[in-house]
C-alpha cells in the first residue's frame, strides 16, 4: 500500500534530492533570492523554513547542525551574522515563492525563492491624510466658481 508517500521526488534518488537541497538552501542564504523551477521551490520553501525554524536559537547545536547541512562555511557566516538576527518572530513562513514565467528552453515554470527579513516582513503604516472641511453653509456653488463678466452699455 502507498500510505504516507506524499514526498516529491522530483525524479531523483534520495541522495541526490538531499545533494540537491542543500544545495539550492546554501544559494539562498548566500545571495538571499534564487531563480529556479516551480517543483523545486515548492520542495525548497518547505526544506527552508524547517532548516530556519531549527537554528534560529544560534546555541551551539543549532551552529553545528546548520554547518553539518549546508556546503559552504561562509554561508554559515553569513547565515548567523545577517539571517538569524532580522528573522520575524514568528515560527515559520520565512519564505516566499513568486512565480517567474516560463523558461524558453523547455517551457518549465520558473520561481523566485526569497528569504523574508524582519524588516521586508512588517508593511508600513499607510499616512492618513485628513480632508479639510468647510463650515456649513459656505459650500461653494458653480455660479461662485464662475468669474464675472461685465457687460459695458453705451
Amino acid at each position: 500500500m502507498r500510505h504516507n508517500k506524499n514526498r516529491t521526488k522530483l525524479g531523483r534518488t534520495a541522495e541526490h534530492r538531499n545533494a540537491l537541497m542543500r544545495n539550492l538552501l546554501t544559494s539562498l542564504i548566500m545571495e538571499k533570492k534564487i531563480k529556479t523551477t516551480l517543483p523545486k521551490a515548492k520542495v525548497l520553501k518547505a526544506y527552508a523554513d524547517k532548516f530556519l525554524a531549527r537554528v534560529r536559537t544560534a546555541d551551539l547545536a543549532a551552529k553545528k547542525k546548520a554547518f553539518s547541512i549546508l556546503t559552504e562555511k561562509s554561508a554559515g557566516k553569513e547565515l548567523f551574522e545577517n539571517i538569524i538576527p532580522n528573522l520575524p518572530e514568528h515560527k515559520s513562513g520565512f519564505i516566499k515563492i513568486l512565480h517567474a514565467g516560463i523558461r524558453k528552453g523547455d517551457a518549465a515554470e520558473l520561481a523566485i525563492v526569497q528569504i523574508i527579513l524582519g524588516k521586508e516582513f512588517k508593511k508600513p503604516a499607510a499616512p492618513t491624510v485628513k480632508k479639510e472641511k468647510l463650515p456649513a453653509g459656505k459650500a461653494k456653488t458653480k455660479k461662485e466658481e464662475q468669474p464675472e463678466t461685465t457687460t459695458v452699455s453705451e
